[in-house]
């Protein structure tokens, strides 16, 4: 569930002119960007799984960024077909992919848009700084069916220092890198449109970094455990209810929302109710709660738990309830969830 008072005012998040991503991990979302906000913003799927962005399609939203490569005749063809529909951008850090997007283009008529993904730190994705991402930007903008829109890059290598100054610091050193890139780019005669970095935990300083045109920050609107650890102190919307199903002593509460139902990877949930919680230990289909005081926990009882990571939790749910003053306002589906292919 979704605890409608804690959604932060994106007015106050961003308040510099660039745009904001509502980005869809493993889940949907899409819904979303429709009610919020007109101008229909661009989405950001970072993901290679299509039927996400068929669904973001069906719900309305017509400019989609996929923050990832795209790779292999039939996922290609889908980016194709998807692009006759809508305003479909992707990601490349190679040549063999511009060619294969290109040949894609060329059979279903469509020009398709990229941006050149330039590795700025994270050693995932991504094609180095400087000549190497000058080389890839050229090729693009060479193919007759590839649209050359500009360059991303994802600095979340930072996130987890936790002096702000030193986390800021490495922020900056790693957009410089794509935004002199950029500047390269340009002096070169490329038409560098878009500049696209960022995330939820990194957004209070690329945001306001000259050059970036948009963040990709979409944990921000619900925040959760693992983003409020990173000093992100927006209030935590997101939320697991669980029952207890069993008290066997004073000490040990156990609840009935385990792996299944709360993911643990990244960062623990919290339970809200208990205020003298020791450890916590969870397995497929139990939270087990381990008190260091006695408590007065019941059978039957609700504990509410605060998400660890959102976007590896909502994926194991079909549907996320928004909930203001006790009061279901709304229900969204998680159509996106088990489209893996």
């Amino acid at each position: 569930m979704n605890d409608l008072s804690y959604f932060p005012d994106k007015s106050v998040l961003f308040q510099t002119p660039v745009q904001a991503l509502p980005r869809l991990l493993g889940l949907d979302r899409a819904v979303m960007p429709c009610k919020e906000t007109k101008p229909r913003p661009r989405s950001c799927a970072d993901l290679q799984h299509f039927s996400h962005d068929n669904s973001m399609v069906a719900a309305g939203i017509d400019n989609i960024l996929i923050a990832n490569q795209i790779v292999g005749p039939h996922k290609v063809r889908r980016l194709a077909n998807l692009c006759r529909q809508n305003q479909v951008m992707v990601a490349v850090d190679s040549q063999v992919n511009l060619e294969e997007l290109d040949r894609a283009g060329c059979k279903y008529g469509v020009r398709i848009p990229v941006l050149i993904e330039v590795d700025i730190g994270m050693n995932r994705c991504g094609v180095l700084p400087g000549k190497p991402t000058l080389r890839l930007s050229k090729k693009a903008h060479e193919l007759s069916n590839i649209d050359f829109k500009g360059l991303m890059g994802w600095e979340g290598h930072v996130r987890k220092i936790t002096d702000t100054e030193k986390r800021k610091r490495a922020c900056e050193k790693s957009i410089k890198e794509l935004v002199d890139t950029a500047g390269e780019c340009r002096d070169h005669g490329l038409d560098v449109e878009i500049i696209s970095c960022g995330g939820t935990g990194t957004h209070e300083f690329s945001s306001g970094y000259p050059g970036i045109t948009e963040v990709q920050a979409g944990g921000i609107i619900f925040n959760d455990a693992f983003y409020s650890s990173l000093g992100l102190d927006h209030g935590m919307a997101l939320r697991v209810y669980s029952t207890v199903i069993s008290t066997p002593n004073r000490n040990r509460i156990v609840t009935d929302a385990g792996k299944k139902t709360m993911s643990t990877d990244t960062a623990l949930p919290i339970p809200q109710e208990v205020n003298t919680v020791e450890t916590l230990r969870f397995s497929a289909e139990h939270g087990v709660i381990i008190a260091n005081k006695p408590h007065n926990f019941e059978v039957g009882q609700k504990i509410q738990w605060i998400v660890g990571y959102g976007d590896t939790t909502v994926a194991l749910h079909d549907h996320m309830y928004g909930i203001r003053n006790g009061r279901v306002e709304l229900v969204w589906p998680v159509w996106a969830r088990g489209k893996i292919q």
